[in-house]
């Protein structure tokens, strides 16, 4: 940790002061870091599966019926067409979703 501070400070002194992100962006190699908006870093807690291929396609066909539920909840509640179409494709990509988790389900149930 002691180098990589020592690289900042470089960096810093390069391109006076600067913008932080910069300094990131290089130490990951100029890619951006796996974060959330929060900037926790991403860790395999966020994978849902239990290694069964049927529970977890079923799992995901579970999940994307419960996100176009939202999505037509959320359509109801605003006028503003922008919104709406918004919400309509995002709405419409679930279901998309969810026809190739049901696809890849019966490819492989006997």
């Amino acid at each position: 940790a002691e180098g990589v501070e020592e690289e900042a400070d470089l960096y810093r002194s390069l391109t006076g002061g600067g913008n932080d992100s910069h300094i990131t962006s290089l130490l990951y190699g100029g890619g951006t870091p796996l974060t959330n908006s929060g900037g926790v870093p991403w860790t395999a807690a966020y994978v849902d599966t239990i290694g069964e291929p049927t529970a977890d396609l079923r799992s995901n066909i579970a999940a994307e019926a419960r996100a176009k539920i939202v999505y037509e909840r959320l359509i109801n509640l605003t006028d503003d067409p922008g919104i709406r179409d918004a919400l309509k494709f995002l709405m419409t990509r679930e279901i998309a979703h969810q026809k190739s988790f049901e696809k890849a389900l019966h490819a492989i149930q006997p």
